[in-house]
């Protein structure tokens, strides 16, 4: 039996946490052969230089495509995404994969879609039909809807939007997500293991998680002095900050967060924390704040609320878990003490919409069985209005 040649492109820390589990079942099965691509945010320094944390899963061996990510404004991450462009040519001509599998609506990944076409690589995508109002994402992870063969997406309202796009329904698989899965099967550290991989007791009244992404469809610094004006309302508790995406306007958002931490003694700033400490913190202080999709489709697995600030995450389907906030000092103030109030009394939450039981080994499943050979030509599948 010839294998399957599979590559799978990482760009961020986010984006490899989610596809982990799919990488390490994939790289298990005989049926194919996996090659890693790396890329984007992973080989900066200013982000953690997250690599390290793909060798800390036991994957040795990957390719690397560095291009200056940590460059934010448009033309220099144009500049950038034109090295993408070129490396990737030359890795897709020598290695001649037979599908490539991204995730998500960041724009390199619009961009290896397009190289991919180019080459007459086959697509399957993941996480798209999803919406951001906030965020030019949202037009990117579209246009990689049309530039993909196989879609495998986290809710049945995705699935619908997926087929409204004029996709192939024989090819659009609702799995849900694997970021969810990824949540509900990781080991969970306890306190005392937490505090040892952190470096810092905690011993506050309160543990908040903070996790602040640029809107890019509107750039401005108000949102984040909003924010950050009403942390510094809670003196009692511990704030922990993550790293922003790499995104226009990050280095605003980023070194407004620096000020505050200087500033504040009760709050730090982490580049990477890693899947497994990242969850267990969540887990721990049961209150996400901020804009990222974590917080919306990953959090509620760990019983987990999560504020919503702004319009970034706007159109996202959501749980009760999920409260969102105009970007307001006093309404985040009166949403966090709410919180506060709500994680101290017994509530039963309704299932996770975007968890499915096994949805890495329902990917594989598809994957074994779809003629990559013949699902490159597409046709637009008009619906009726």
């Amino acid at each position: 039996m010839i294998k399957k040649k599979i590559i799978i492109i990482s760009s961020t820390r986010a984006d490899f946490g989610i596809l982990f589990p799919l990488i390490d079942r994939i790289k298990k099965d005989s049926f194919f052969d996996l090659n890693l691509v790396v890329t984007g945010t992973h080989l900066e320094k200013i982000y953690g230089n997250t690599q390290n944390e793909i060798y800390r899963k036991g994957i040795k061996k990957f390719h690397k495509i560095k291009i200056n990510s940590d460059s934010t404004s448009s033309i220099k991450i144009s500049k950038s995404l034109s090295i993408l462009i070129n490396k990737l040519g030359l890795l897709f001509n020598k290695t001649k994969p037979n599908l490539l599998i991204i995730l998500g609506d960041r724009y390199e990944i619009l961009l290896c879609a397009s190289v991919a076409n180019l080459f007459n690589i086959p697509i399957a995508h993941v996480h798209g039909g999803e919406l951001s109002f906030g965020a030019i994402d949202d037009n990117f992870r579209h246009a990689i809807t049309k530039l993909s063969h196989i879609h495998f997406v986290s809710t049945s309202s995705y699935k619908k939007r997926i087929l409204q796009l004029g996709e192939n329904k024989k090819h659009v698989f609702n799995v849900g997500s694997l970021g969810v899965l990824n949540a509900k099967n990781i080991k969970i550290l306890n306190k005392k293991q937490i505090e040892e991989k952190i470096n810092m007791k905690l011993n506050y009244k309160h543990t908040f998680i903070v996790t602040y992404h640029p809107p890019t469809v509107y750039q401005n610094n108000t949102e984040i002095l909003e924010l950050l004006n009403a942390l510094e309302y809670f003196k009692e508790a511990l704030i922990i900050f993550t790293m922003p995406n790499a995104d226009l306007g990050s280095m605003l958002i980023y070194n407004q967060i620096l000020k505050f931490v200087n500033k504040n003694s009760n709050s730090v700033l982490f580049k990477s924390l890693g899947t497994q400490l990242y969850f267990s913190l969540l887990k721990y202080s049961g209150l996400m704040i901020g804009n990222s999709s974590s917080g919306i489709i990953e959090a509620p697995s760990l019983n987990v609320y999560n504020l919503n600030i702004g319009d970034r995450q706007k159109g996202r389907v959501r749980t009760s878990y999920n409260i969102d906030c105009k970007p307001k000092r006093n309404l985040i103030i009166k949403n966090i003490l709410s919180i506060i109030m709500k994680k101290n009394s017994i509530t039963k939450f309704k299932k996770n919409p975007y968890y499915k039981k096994g949805t890495d080994k329902l990917i594989v499943k598809i994957l074994k069985k779809i003629d990559y050979e013949k699902i490159f030509i597409k046709k637009f599948y008009d619906i009726s209005i």
